[in-house]
């Protein structure tokens, strides 16, 4: 184990679980549905979102820098087009703020988070939170969590104008944070995103996969974390610190 100077976490699927927000998220795609004027099967609406925002990925994903409001908006279109139904920006816009409204309203932190990260400060550590994430969800989450005075760094992909896994938004956290790459950890739950951008700049990458995940798996070896996890407070075991 290298000198580590810096951990740095995701925060979606990683400090909260995506789990979260299922079901409140659904009740949000069937008011898009009925304002469109569908009378769509309730079970028909996960595997829609899951087909727009395939497309959405393909689409966007691939750019260095975009705006989760234009991915999750593409999303909704193809959400949609599934059902046959034209796109909408009245009610498109409408479901994405009900979409922020649940993300920054419904979901928590993991066990043991908070203590975690008091523990990794003890430890003389610094502690960021860097996310692919527009800064109306970033700010409100963290005011929520009340975490933002554990943290040192705390750094949005549109504040960055960068996504992981370009390295721009990397670069820029270890600098906040004052440390080299080399003695930085990255934990986060997805390997093309956080694994492979953490290890192309120069950091040991840390994967959370949460008991019964359905979350993608590394599918080459640049997505292989150097360790993996299961609950936030393994960190502290990776360091000695528990």
């Amino acid at each position: 184990m290298p000198q580590i100077d810096a951990v740095l976490f995701d925060l979606a699927g990683t400090l909260f679980s995506l789990k979260d927000i299922r079901d409140p998220f659904g009740v949000v795609l069937y008011e898009l549905a009925v304002d469109a004027g569908l009378k769509p099967d309730p079970k028909n609406l996960a595997t829609a979102y899951r087909q727009g925002l395939g497309e959405a990925f393909l689409e966007i994903v691939s750019r260095p820098f975009y705006l989760h409001r234009d991915l999750f908006g593409q999303a909704l279109v193809g959400f949609l087009k599934y059902f046959g139904a034209p796109p909408n920006q009245e009610i498109i816009d409408k479901a994405l703020e009900g979409q922020r409204q649940v993300t920054v309203g419904e979901t928590t932190l993991r066990p043991g988070c908070k203590e975690t990260l008091l523990k990794l400060k003890d430890m003389g550590i610094k502690v960021g939170v860097v996310s692919n994430i527009d800064d109306d969800y970033f700010d409100e989450i963290l005011s929520r969590f009340e975490i933002d005075s554990l943290i040192d760094v705390s750094l949005s992909s549109e504040t960055a104008k960068s996504c992981k896994p370009d390295r721009q938004i990397f670069d820029i956290a270890c600098s906040m944070a004052s440390v080299i790459p080399q003695n930085a950890i990255f934990v986060g739950d997805t390997p093309s995103a956080d694994v492979y951008g953490a290890k192309n700049a120069g950091m040991k990458a840390v994967l959370i996969v949460e008991e019964g995940s359905r979350r993608p798996r590394p599918t080459n070896d640049d997505q292989i974390p150097d360790w993996e996890i299961s609950t936030i407070p393994d960190v502290l075991d990776l360091l000695g610190g528990r």
